[in-house]
């Protein structure tokens, strides 16, 4: 059997070598890895490691709202004192003192006493004294209030007798009655209403 010398790069089966497996023999040549593989590490130029996208953080369910309570007295009831509350509070029977409140006063019977609260209501009754709202105060038809009135924003279609500061709007309706000066950022005065006082608007 004759010894097969060395192939050449000519040769046949170097070519297919190289053709299927990219792999080159030349002389003196050890077998050379295809384009894109390293047959050894190389710690000059580490493989790059993979990388995953971070992943989006988990919501946390929404929290309920909790409800917010009310102080109520209710009809029959007769009081006398201070009410301090961060509640509602909603005043259907007799109370004579001064009320504080951080959310809605109602006044739904005749009340003798200062309210100082965020939005006040009366609805059809009297009120004697000062009040302090810091957003709405609304007086309705047939309400009175005998007392001088700082607010953010009035609504009046009763009677008042008293000077009024807003630091927002006023709105007379038709049927609101003023006696006393009026100090407003607006003013708005529904025909049919009447003011016997200083009317300011700043």
């Amino acid at each position: 059997m004759t010894k097969m010398g060395r192939l050449k790069k000519g040769d046949i089966f170097n070519r297919i070598a190289y053709e299927l497996f990219g792999v080159k023999i030349g002389e003196d040549e050890e077998v050379v890895p295809s384009a894109g593989v390293s047959a050894k590490p190389d710690s000059k130029h580490p493989a790059p490691q993979q990388k995953f996208a971070p992943s989006a953080p988990v919501a946390e369910p929404a929290k309920p709202v909790p409800a917010v309570a009310t102080t109520y007295i209710a009809p029959g009831t007769e009081l006398t004192g201070t009410l301090k509350t961060d509640s509602n509070v909603e005043i259907c029977g007799k109370f004579e003192g001064d009320i504080i409140s951080t959310g809605t006063v109602l006044l739904r019977a005749d009340h003798h006493g200062n309210v100082t609260a965020k939005q006040l209501e009366l609805n059809g009754k009297s009120m004697q004294g000062d009040a302090t709202v810091s957003e709405t105060m609304t007086i309705g038809e047939g309400s009175v209030i005998t007392g001088n009135l700082v607010v953010g924003t009035l609504i009046c279609r009763g009677v008042i007798n008293g000077d009024v500061q807003c630091s927002g709007d006023v709105t007379l309706g038709k049927t609101a009655r003023v006696t006393g000066n009026i100090q407003a950022a607006t003013i708005t005065m529904e025909k049919g209403c009447s003011v016997k006082g200083n009317i300011t608007v700043s």
